[in-house]
């Protein structure tokens, strides 16, 4: 005899005539503990050999600029997997409400922007990626 269990709940949370999915607000509060605990890491890690110490608000700011990057490349990843379609839809491939994103692109393109303004900040970029 097999058991199964059935998990019948509604996924999503609703505010303000909005609905959010739990996967969702999970995924923010994640990326929210990674950042507070990068910050409280950069402020006790003692300063390199240029005598720099990690700044919280770099951290910040890197993040935040590694955003757009992560959001580009994660699309520009799911066109090139789903090349056929978006080849005979172009006007889709900005259209927000049409497929996806994918991790591979997004995780490069994120990197190469979060280092972007890192040398922009001149934040000790080595210290950072590691």
């Amino acid at each position: 005899m097999l058991a199964t269990v059935t998990l019948d709940f509604d996924p999503t949370v609703r505010f303000l005539g909005t609905s959010v999915r739990l996967e969702t607000l999970a995924l923010a509060a994640v990326v929210l503990l990674v950042l507070v605990v990068a910050a409280i890491g950069a402020g006790r890690m003692p300063a390199g050999s240029d005598d720099r110490h990690l700044r919280r608000d770099d951290l910040l700011l890197i993040s935040l600029g590694a955003i757009p990057g992560a959001v580009v490349g994660g699309r520009l990843g799911y066109v090139l997997i789903h090349f056929d379609y978006y080849r005979d839809n172009p006007n889709s491939i900005t259209d927000p409400t049409s497929g996806s994103s994918e991790l591979t692109l997004a995780l490069v393109f994120g990197t190469i922007a979060g280092i972007a303004v890192a040398r922009l900040l001149d934040a000790p970029l080595a210290r950072w990626l590691h």
